[in-house]
């Protein structure tokens, strides 16, 4: 359990951060507001929920929090942001294999959560945010790149820095990121999402891609919540596909792809020793193609 001691203070820094901002920021806008401070000294609930609820208050909130918690991160010596945003070992190849599996894999994801129809208990909050610049840059940068200097750089990098199991600290990051949603429609979906951006992040040792790959899937989401509002919940994959088990076998087939590539991305990538005396990236050697790959290289163990 010491092994996830820090990972796990990560977490709780985030949770932490979050409530005190949110918290804070919610007093400030009772202030500046005659009519919802009223309404709270008067015991109206609704009227002071209506009030702190509005996208522009939830987008500053996030993103000042997003900002505060990447500030704590780098202050607990979990990251340093130079070497986390490290392009040094990134290759056109491996960009395109990561990016390719994860868009896969999140599709794929993606059509087995329609197919689940969780309850989404923010839909309203995340469309109203969809349409507000503070929504969007929270939403789509802020909030994303927060996410992984927490999820992939401080959590899955500590633990992979205390000797964990690569297996076990991918799974163990996935999970944190999936319940750090509260969101019924989202855990399932960033469970997933999760152990696919892990297992770029083990490969590469940094959170370029995993950035990317996360800004990609937040902002698609945010454009097709601003052109379709309330009815985006109800454009679903499979419906498009004719069925549930249309869907589903579309969701096999693109989750077969994502492994596929998966492998063709670790043929791309070298593997990373992740020590204590060696916080972060090695000097990794410049990858090379999958074709000059001896059959030894392509046996490495994980």
């Amino acid at each position: 359990m010491k092994k996830f001691g820090k990972p796990i203070l990560a977490f709780i820094l985030f949770l932490i951060i979050q409530g005190i901002v949110t918290a804070l920021a919610g007093i400030v806008a009772l202030l500046i507001n005659a009519d919802a401070l009223s309404a709270a000294l008067q015991g109206n609930q609704d009227a002071v929920g209506a009030a702190l609820m509005t996208p522009t208050f939830l987008g500053i909130t996030l993103i000042i929090s997003s900002l505060l918690t990447v500030l704590a991160i780098r202050q607990l010596k979990m990251m340093t942001i130079s070497k986390a945003f490290c392009t040094g070992n990134i290759t056109t190849s491996i960009t395109i294999t990561a990016v390719i599996a994860a868009l896969t894999g999140i599709t794929a994801t993606n059509i087995l959560s329609e197919i689940l129809d969780l309850p989404n208990i923010i839909e309203a909050q995340l469309t109203d945010m969809s349409s507000n610049i503070w929504g969007i840059l929270a939403i789509s940068i802020f909030g994303p790149i927060a996410e992984e200097v927490v999820f992939r750089e401080a959590i899955l990098g500590g633990t992979l820095r205390k000797g964990v199991k690569p297996w076990a600290a991918i799974t163990f990051s996935a999970l944190l990121f999936g319940l750090v949603h509260m969101n019924p429609a989202q855990i399932p979906f960033a469970f997933c999402v999760g152990l696919i951006l892990g297992y770029i992040y083990y490969r590469t040792g940094n959170i370029v891609l995993t950035s990317i790959i996360h800004i990609i899937n937040n902002g698609t989401s945010c454009l097709l919540m601003y052109f379709y509002g309330d009815k985006a919940d109800d454009i679903k994959i499979s419906d498009m596909l004719g069925g549930t088990m249309q869907g589903i076998t579309a969701a096999v087939i693109l989750a077969a792809v994502c492994v596929g590539v998966l492998y063709l991305f670790k043929k791309y990538t070298h593997k990373i020793e992740y020590t204590d005396q060696q916080p972060y990236t090695q000097d990794i050697p410049e990858p090379v193609s999958s074709d000059t790959h001896s059959d030894s290289e392509n046996q490495i163990q994980d």
